[in-house]
């Protein structure tokens, strides 16, 4: 009897210290952000009022002014397709120009994000450049990408100055940057190959803004709120919590 007991206790013993190990690197995985003074809040545009691109992308600058006057508040970027930890989101088939394609399909999660999103997030630029407020439609395509994606599209090469393209498209993406990989989707899953749009260049009329604070990010909600119902009560404020929060409270964590 008192073998199987030292028996079942060592059993136990070793796979207390493997879940231990688990979580320990678990909750240790790198987010590629910094959570802390973040705040974030999805905000939908009625398209009875914002019913063309130039619109909505002349309200949500209004709306970045607004909340950038608020005390406090030290960047503000914003986001469609998702934010980090809300899941992979949208994904977009693309191909490399200037290499073999026989129509097949590289498929990979899209964000189409603000010039102030990567330095709002606290994200660390690794290579290249940010996107700048002029890169709108009318100027050519450009993209940047996470480690991850240079990894596996690019193992052995540098990606700046590479072009994509949509499958549905000709027009070429220029590859400017490259950013430390973010955790989009949940932590106890592999960061996939991430492709980051200008928000300027695939307009939405429903995004997440991410507003970085001095102060107490739960107490910013608030303002936050009445800052987009001055440009527009029909605006439409969703959720509003914080970063940390949002790690705590997933799933994963």
């Amino acid at each position: 009897l008192v073998i199987l007991e030292l028996a079942c206790a060592m059993m136990l013993l070793a796979g207390a210290g493997l879940f231990g190990k688990s979580l320990y690197f678990l909750l240790r995985a790198g987010i590629g952000l910094q959570p802390d003074h973040l705040a974030i809040m999805d905000v939908l545009l009625p398209m009875s009022t914002y019913k063309s691109d130039p619109q909505t992308l002349a309200v949500s600058r209004q709306i970045v002014d607004s909340v950038q006057a608020l005390p406090g508040v030290q960047s503000v970027g914003f986001a469609s397709l998702g934010i980090p930890m809300s899941g992979n989101g949208n994904t977009t088939w693309f191909r490399i120009i200037g290499r073999p394609w026989h129509g097949e399909h590289n498929e990979t999660p899209e964000r189409d994000v603000s010039p102030r999103y990567f330095a709002t997030l606290g994200a660390k630029l690794v290579e290249g450049r940010h996107f700048s407020d002029a890169e709108d439609s009318s100027k050519p395509q450009v993209a940047i990408v996470n480690r991850a994606f240079v990894r596996h599209y690019f193992p052995n090469e540098d990606p700046i100055g590479k072009q994509l393209t949509h499958l549905s498209k000709v027009d070429p993406i220029e590859i400017v940057g490259v950013v430390e990989n973010i955790r989009e989707g949940p932590l106890d899953i592999a960061i996939p190959p991430v492709l980051y749009i200008p928000f300027a260049q695939s307009v939405d009329r429903y995004f997440s803004l991410v507003v970085r604070t001095s102060q107490d990010e739960h107490s910013l909600i608030p303002a936050l709120r009445a800052a987009v119902h001055r440009i527009d009560p029909g605006i439409v404020p969703i959720g509003g919590t914080t970063m940390v929060d949002r790690i705590n409270d997933s799933q994963s964590a």
